[in-house]
Order: structure tokens, then sequence, then C-alpha cells
């Protein structure tokens, strides 16, 4: 009797021993598709349990399966693969099983996205540029950006690189766009614009010729965009009326200060008197200039009596100072 109690306790502990190794098996069911936000997929997005919390205490829901694809993009994972991570991490005690139960089964893994409107980057560019030149007759005009950006799921807030200086309303400026998820940066996108500052300027309302004397008739007033210009445009007629064009202005030309000069005091080929002074004494003579000439400035003569040529300074009255 006491053989028979051996074996028959003996039995029973064999039973114990197979039922608490069956009930300690972790059974997994792969996922048919799953979607992540994170940059990784672990072991927790992929897999079915009867309890969550049962995963949580096998220390098994942070195993890393592999990373996530771009947002918006999928990726496929194997069976096979999904086991050999469990080995690596040391996890020999689960059983992992597809939904149909098909042989390599694999699961589709989606990253999850969204879409960054692109409106928001060019009205934060916008203002940047307004925040810097607070003028109203400027007209900024977007013409280079994204069609489309994708980003991952979070929280977006976009700003302007703060090692971005604008030192001057050029004609076309690009704004770079920092985007951040998170707190984190993922993105720099560079936003075009046209700029366009208007501003009432002096046209030509015909062509005028090279030092050609310039009336109100060849002019008129327009409202243009002078982001372009180089040089300073004159703003009222009367800067230039009775001034010398300095080269030929094409009709519709915006006239700049370089463009229109006071006439010169004396003209080329036109009769001139030559002063020269020793001591006390003045001699003058009767000359011929060489070329145009400004009060004050020195301009080359010729004797109309000797036809020697002579330098001298231009005065007053159409004469010339000779040194």
């Amino acid at each position: 009797m006491k053989l028979l109690g051996f074996v028959i306790g003996a039995i029973f502990f064999a039973m114990v021993i197979f039922w608490v190794s069956i009930g300690y098996c972790l059974e997994l069911t792969l996922k048919a598709n799953t979607v992540v936000d994170g940059e990784n997929i672990f072991l927790r997005d992929i897999v079915s349990l009867s309890s969550e919390e049962q995963l949580a205490e096998e220390d098994m829901d942070n195993i890393l399966i592999g990373s996530s694809p771009l947002p918006g993009m999928s990726r496929s994972i194997g069976i096979d693969y999904i086991n050999l991570k469990l080995k690596q991490a040391n996890k020999k005690d689960v059983s992992l099983r597809g939904e149909k139960g098909e042989k390599g089964e694999k699961i589709a893994v989606i990253r999850s996205s969204q879409r960054l409107d692109v409106n928001n980057a060019v009205e934060t560019a916008r203002d940047y540029i307004v925040s810097i030149y607070n003028k109203e007759n400027i007209k900024i005009t977007p013409y280079s950006f994204p069609d489309e950006v994708i980003l991952p799921k979070g929280e977006m807030t976009l700003e302007v690189d703060s090692n971005y200086s604008l030192q001057r309303l050029n004609k076309r400026l690009f704004i770079p766009i920092i985007v951040k998820i998170n707190g984190k940066q993922l993105k720099v996108m560079r936003i075009g614009f046209e700029i366009q500052e208007f501003q009432r300027v002096v046209v030509a309302a015909s062509d005028i010729k090279i030092k050609q004397i310039i009336t109100a008739n060849d002019l008129r007033v327009e409202e243009r965009d002078i982001n372009y210009l180089r040089q300073i445009p004159l703003a009222n007629i009367k800067e230039a009326v009775g001034k010398r064009a300095t080269a030929f202005i094409k009709q519709g030309s915006i006239l700049t200060v370089p463009l229109a000069e006071c006439p010169p005091c004396i003209k080329e080929c036109e009769q001139v008197t030559i002063i020269k002074r020793i001591g006390n004494l003045t001699i003058t003579a009767s000359g011929i200039s060489c070329e145009d000439g400004m009060i004050g400035e020195r301009i080359g003569v010729r004797n109309s009596d000797s036809k020697k040529m002579l330098n001298g300074v231009v005065c007053e009255g159409k004469k010339v100072l000779i040194d």
C-alpha cells in the first residue's frame, strides 16, 4: 500500500509539473496589420494577447523588433524574423502564431503620419519679413515652397531659423523654416518670396537722348516697383526738369539720380574767355572749349589765336582760369 501511494503521488507530481509548464508557456498571436506612432516597433505593437498586463509582467512589451518605416509608409515583418528577435531576447517560453495560421505569415506595420499645412509655413515666413521691414508699400509673393510635407504624429511647431538674419530687402528671398515635432527638429524648409516695393517715381514719357535737356513733357509720374533698382529714383518731376540726360533713357524707364545731371556751364566747342593771372596782372584771350565743363571742373581749351592747348578751371560767365 505504501508503494502504491508513492506511485500515485509521483504521478500526481508529474502531472502538476506538466500542467504548470503548459500554463507557463505564453502564447502570442501576430496581428494582420498595425499602426505605430514612434520610430521603433516593439513586441506590444504587433501581437495580440488576452491580457496586456501579462505581457508587461513577463517583461516583454518593450522587446525591440525593428525600426518603423517613414511616416505614411509601411513595412512587412514575418513570423520567423519576430521569433529570431524573441530568441535574441532570451524569451524561449513564448509561442507565436499568425491570425490565419498560415506558414510564413507576415504583419504589415504602418507608420502614422500628418501633413504639414504649407500655408502655415508661408505665413510664418511672411510674418517674419513684415516684422523686419514694416512697410505698407511692399508686396510679398511666395513663389517657391513644397507641395506636400509628410511628418510623424505629434505636436507641430514652425519657426524661422534663429541663425538666419535678413540684412536687406532683396528682390528675392529664401526664408528657412524649422519644423519641429514634440520639440524635436525634423526638417528645415526654405520658402522663396518675391518682394516688390512700390513708390511713385518719375518715368520717361518718351525716349530721351543722351545730353538732351529734359523738359516736363518728357516725363510722367507712376507707381512702380523700385526694389530692383540700384540707384535712388527721382520722385518729383521738378528734380529732373532743366537737367541733362547722362545716357539714353528709353520710354517707360525710371529716372534715377545718376541719369539726370545739371547741364554744363560750358559746352564742347563753345567760345570761352581764357584768363591768366600773373601777380596783379590779368591776361585774357579768346578760346574754344574742347569738352563740356561744370563750374569748378577742369577742362581743356584751345587758344583761338595761338591754337595752343591749355587746361584750366571753369568759372562763371563762360570763363576758364589757367593755372
